[in-house]
């Protein structure tokens, strides 16, 4: 059957016109849901700044009306830890700790705080009693009833008897430590259960005061 030349060609042209609209419209969609990916993940990002503003570490200390700077903070610890690895794990934490009281997470806040409590201690009672025997005496001496643990595993509580006996804090400052270490427990979720007391700005802000008071009395 004869087919005419010109409406065979007009038959192609309008087929290849339909085949250019459809990978246009095709092009198109994607393009939409391009740019509809870019404006959610805008506005995830601005929704995440808006929660977490970024603040500086200085005016954060600043406002919050603690007597530290990070330049002090760098000294008092050079001075009180000489091991360098322990010195840059406690400076990193207290400056988290800081930065959750400042964007209220209290619970995060003061486990930090435990920690670096933690660490300022076991460094001091090494300093004072570098031998492993003298270490393995005064736990016996305070636990009664207890087995000797080596320093690595003793409690917060044990590092904080140790530090009241040892004269490296005062009285006062160890009950403060203790009250401390009673919400650091709060980390094992039936403890906070069991407590019926959630941890509140206050709570956080003293375990934070507690930090620089360290920094200043013990030597």
């Amino acid at each position: 059957m004869y087919e005419n030349p010109s409406t065979y060609r007009v038959g192609r042209l309008s087929s290849k016109l339909n085949e250019l609209e459809r990978n246009h419209k095709l092009r198109l969609q994607g393009l939409k849901r391009e740019i509809s990916i870019k404006i959610g993940s805008l506005s995830l990002e601005k929704k995440k700044r808006n929660i977490l503003p970024q603040s500086n570490y200085e005016q954060i200390l600043k406002e919050l009306n603690f007597p530290y700077r990070p330049p002090k903070i760098r000294s008092k610890l050079r001075k009180l830890i000489p091991n360098k690895e322990i010195k840059k794990i406690l400076r990193r934490d207290i400056e988290s700790a800081v930065k959750c009281l400042y964007y209220k997470l209290y619970k995060p806040c003061v486990i930090l705080c435990g920690g670096v409590i933690e660490g300022i201690l076991q460094e001091k009672i090494e300093n004072k009693l570098p031998e492993k025997i003298q270490q393995r005496a005064i736990f016996n001496k305070l636990c009664q009833g207890k087995s000797a643990k080596k320093m690595d595993d003793w409690s917060l509580k044990n590092l904080l008897d140790v530090s009241e006996n040892l004269k490296i804090l005062a009285t006062p400052s160890a009950k403060m430590g203790h009250g401390i270490r009673n919400y650091r427990n709060y980390i094992h979720p039936k403890e906070e259960i069991k407590q019926k007391h959630p941890i509140s700005s206050h709570d956080a802000n003293i375990a934070c005061q507690f930090i620089f008071k360290l920094l200043d009395e013990v030597k």
